[in-house]
């Protein structure tokens, strides 16, 4: 089989032939695909492929084929054209794995160019194979050098992770040299030891434009990389929680410290991260950054608010409940609240509050808790208690919606009862990507559920703005009207039923404007 393979799939001919005519004048040929399945077959893991997707042949796959699919061919070049002219829309795609992702505004020429440019840079080193790839989940780091060196291998091993890239250079199956933006050498390996998850490619070249920096064997540097890993690990342990967001304070008494630390290091700190984020700075690798952190911990200059349980928590440490707001329902009323969200003997439960805009979030919560408490950070935002009914602690937790919500929600220990979505119809332009958000949340932790809607203007209504979104028919949709009691009472749990989903879907395919990634990967699947 070619090591090089040119796919195009798309389910009406003209546009595999305008694509193929292009091709042809770079001496190159691209096969015709007219359906998913079909690109399934044609997938090999000792093949690198490059496949032009067309997405209204898309929308005519079964959800599952078309995920799958993309999962399969994640470390291969998959470029999706003839996307409804979205912006938001496209980030479902890039989700999916898509290295590119055109819309209606893009000809097919500029489709065929990106392959041209692509092919290009493969080809960029004489006598280089892009021959072994694979995911550090399934092949990591340790036991993937010995493999190269035992086969004696001369080329560059490029790794890629969540978060960052580096390169390790072979000489013959020796390690000569690693890199990791501007650092190198085995500092720079020992820190790609770390990274547990993403994908590598090796690429075979005699001509290593490198000279040794490693002065250790290879078995040499799986010990001292071991090492450094154990060491880290402890270090970390000490320092916070993985999720924890970290920013620097008092930086004028920093200056005047005898704390030696990169000046850009310190400006990178004055803004928060997540943890996880600040071991792959650009100033540091990882062992000396998080030498770094400890010292500057240790000297009281680190503002570390740790994951979101604890201070969402913080405020009834010792069951005391004194000058929290209390919200009273009728018993009808209540028994309601707790029937609809499935609460039972607890005393306690959580709402979480999700907005675009964040003053949404603000005024609800306020409104219903009296106050709220701020945290740090891209996802969690606020958070606020009411007491109801002397009887249920009901903590409100302010997410903007985005796909960090998700990852936010799932780092909540539990004791979550619902969700109440706030849209605002002047967002017209997000309608497309705040569906796809609502749908991973849900399909992520489904949950009693009630979308408000804010700013109807004169000539729209409930319906007409439910109908933009491709969410579970059977949520419930209300007009904000201030009436918190209202809202409460409308969180209810959904049932999807599967015959119904299945029409709504092949209804979908008939209109190529609506998001196919929203309905192949995020609703949520009906209980057997």
């Amino acid at each position: 089989m070619p090591e090089k393979q040119i796919y195009i799939l798309d389910k009406e001919p003209e546009q595999a032939i305008v694509l193929n005519e292009l091709f042809a004048q770079d001496q190159l040929e691209a096969k015709s695909l007219h359906s998913v399945s079909e690109l399934s077959d044609q997938i090999n893991s000792e093949s690198f492929l490059i496949c032009l997707i067309d997405y209204p042949t898309l929308l005519t796959a079964e959800r599952e084929e078309v995920v799958n699919a993309f999962r399969q061919l994640r470390n291969n070049e998959l470029i999706v054209f003839n996307v409804p002219e979205n912006a938001s829309k496209r980030l479902a795609f890039y989700d999916l794995g898509a290295h590119r992702v055109y819309d209606l505004s893009h000809s097919l020429e500029e489709v065929y160019h990106s392959v041209s440019w692509m092919l290009k840079i493969t080809d960029q080193e004489e006598n280089t194979i892009r021959h072994s790839h694979g995911r550090l989940e399934d092949i990591p780091l340790e036991v993937l050098i010995p493999i190269i060196s035992a086969e004696e291998r001369s080329g560059v091993l490029t790794v890629h992770s969540l978060d960052s890239s580096g390169k390790i250079f072979f000489f013959e199956g020796n390690i000569i040299d690693a890199r990791i933006g501007s650092h190198n050498g085995a500092s720079a390996l020992y820190h790609m030891f770390l990274w547990k998850n993403g994908t590598f490619a090796f690429a075979t070249t005699l001509d290593i434009k490198t000279k040794n920096q490693i002065g250790l064997s290879n078995f040499g540097l799986l010990i001292r990389a071991k090492q450094c890993q154990k060491d880290f690990e402890y270090k970390l342990e000490r320092l916070a929680p993985p999720n924890s967001i970290i920013r620097l304070k008092r930086t004028g008494d920093l200056a005047a410290s005898d704390i030696k630390i990169d000046s850009a290091f310190v400006r990178y700190l004055k803004r928060p991260h997540r943890l996880h984020e600040i071991i792959e700075n650009p100033y540091y690798l990882a062992c000396p950054a998080i030498d770094k952190l400890t010292e500057l911990k240790d000297n009281a200059f680190l503002q570390i608010n740790e994951p979101i349980e604890a201070p969402l928590m913080e405020s009834s440490e010792n069951g005391n409940d004194e000058g929290i707001k209390r919200f009273d329902l009728t018993d009808a009323e209540f028994e309601t609240f707790l029937s609809n969200l499935c609460l039972q003997n607890e005393d306690q439960t959580k709402l979480i509050v999700l907005s675009n805009l964040t003053q949404a979030r603000i005024d609800f919560i306020v409104s219903l808790a009296g106050d709220y408490k701020s945290g740090e950070g891209e996802a969690f935002l606020e958070v606020g208690k009411v007491l109801l009914n002397e009887k249920l602690n009901l903590y409100l937790i302010g997410l903007e919606l985005n796909q960090l919500a998700a990852d936010a929600i799932s780092k909540i220990f539990g004791g979550m009862a619902g969700y109440i979505f706030i849209l605002d119809t002047r967002e017209t332009d997000k309608y497309e990507y705040l569906t796809y958000v609502i749908n991973q949340i849900l399909n992520a932790k489904p949950l009693p559920s009630v979308i408000v809607v804010q700013n109807l203007l004169e000539n729209q209504s409930i319906q007409s703005v439910r109908q933009e979104f491709q969410v579970p028919e059977e949520l419930t949709w209300i007009k904000d009207t201030g009436d918190i009691k209202q809202i409460l009472l409308s969180v209810t749990s959904f049932e999807t039923d599967e015959e119904e989903e299945d029409e709504e879907f092949e209804e979908s395919l008939e209109q190529p404007e609506k998001d196919l990634v929203q309905d192949t990967d995020t609703k949520p699947e009906a209980e057997e």
